[in-house]
C-alpha cells in the first residue's frame, strides 16, 4: 500500500507580507538614523587639509567664526568677550569638555587664535579644528 504525500503550497505560510514589513522597517530606521545626524553650527567655507578626517560630532557645542570675525555659538551670534563666560557656564560640572571650532577659510590666523584663547581661558582645552577634506 502506497501513501500519497501532499506537498502543496496550501499549508505553508506566505512570507511576502513579512518581507515587506521588514523592508519598510529597515528603510524607516535608516532614514531615522540619517535625520539624527545634523550640523548645528552655521555653514562656512572651511579650509582644506590633506590630513582632515571625517569627524563624528560627539558634542553639540560648535563655535564658528565668519571671515569678518563674527563669532557664533551654534547658530547664535555671540560677542567675543561674552563667549568665554558662556563656554564656562555650558561646561560647568561636565567631565567631557570638547569644542568643535570651525573658521571660515578667509579668516585671519590671529582672529582664530583670539577665539581659541577665549575658549581655553574658559577651561576647555580639547578644541577640534574643523576642515574640509582636500580633493586630489
Amino acid at each position: 500500500m502506497k501513501v500519497k504525500r501532499d506537498f502543496s503550497i496550501k499549508n505553508k505560510p506566505d512570507m511576502l507580507p513579512l518581507i515587506d514589513v521588514v523592508f519598510l522597517l529597515l528603510v524607516f530606521f535608516i532614514y531615522a538614523m540619517l535625520s539624527m545626524s545634523y550640523h548645528n553650527g552655521i555653514r562656512l567655507e572651511l579650509p582644506e587639509s590633506a590630513q582632515a578626517e571625517h569627524m563624528e560630532e560627539t558634542t553639540e557645542f560648535i563655535v564658528s567664526v565668519e571671515a569678518d570675525g563674527r563669532v557664533f555659538m551654534g547658530k547664535e551670534e555671540v560677542a567675543l568677550p561674552e563667549l568665554g563666560a558662556r563656554v564656562a557656564r555650558y561646561f560647568e560640572g561636565k567631565t567631557k569638555k570638547q569644542v568643535i571650532l570651525s573658521g571660515h577659510k578667509e579668516l585671519s590666523y590671529q582672529n582664530l587664535f583670539h577665539v581659541m584663547d577665549t575658549i581655553r581661558e574658559a577651561g576647555v582645552c580639547d578644541i577640534a579644528l574643523q576642515a574640509e577634506v582636500a580633493k586630489p
